[in-house]
C-alpha cells in the first residue's frame, strides 16, 4: 500500500466513525506490526493537508497590495474570478506585494502580481 492509499483509507474511516483518536491509534498499531511505523508522520501530514483542503472556504480571496488596487484592476480581477466560476470574493491586503493581484480559491491560484512577473522575467533571462 502506498502512503496516499493509507491517507485515503484513514480519512474515510475517520469520516465514517467520527472517532479520530481511535482510528489513529489503530493505524499506529497496524503500521508498527508491519514494520512501517516510519510512514506514520507522512500519513499524518497528508491527513492534515486533506482536512485543510476540505474545510477551506469556497469564496475566492483577492490579495492586493492596497485597497485601491482592487478598483484600479477591477476588470482583470473580474475576468480571473470568471475563470473560477465565481462573482463573490473576499479582499485581503498584503503590504509585502509590490502591485498587481493574486486570486486564490481552494487549490487554484491566479498570480498576476508584479513580483511574479519580475521573477518570471528574471528566470527567462538567466536560463
Amino acid at each position: 500500500m502506498h502512503i496516499k492509499e493509507y491517507i485515503d483509507a484513514t480519512y474515510e474511516t475517520i469520516t465514517k466513525n467520527g472517532d479520530a483518536q481511535r482510528t489513529l491509534t489503530s493505524l499506529n498499531l497496524y503500521l508498527q506490526k508491519r514494520g512501517l511505523l516510519k510512514l506514520y508522520p507522512s500519513i499524518l501530514r497528508g491527513l492534515m493537508e486533506k482536512l485543510r483542503r476540505k474545510t477551506k472556504s469556497s469564496v475566492p480571496v483577492v490579495i492586493v497590495a492596497r485597497e485601491r488596487d482592487v478598483e484600479r484592476q477591477q476588470t482583470e480581477i473580474q475576468h480571473a474570478l470568471a475563470q473560477l466560476g465565481s462573482t463573490d470574493y473576499e479582499v485581503r491586503t498584503d503590504e509585502t506585494m509590490i502591485g498587481g493581484y493574486i486570486v486564490k480559491n481552494r487549490d487554484i491560484r491566479i498570480d498576476k502580481s508584479y513580483k511574479h512577473a519580475l521573477l518570471h522575467a528574471y528566470h527567462r533571462l538567466t536560463d
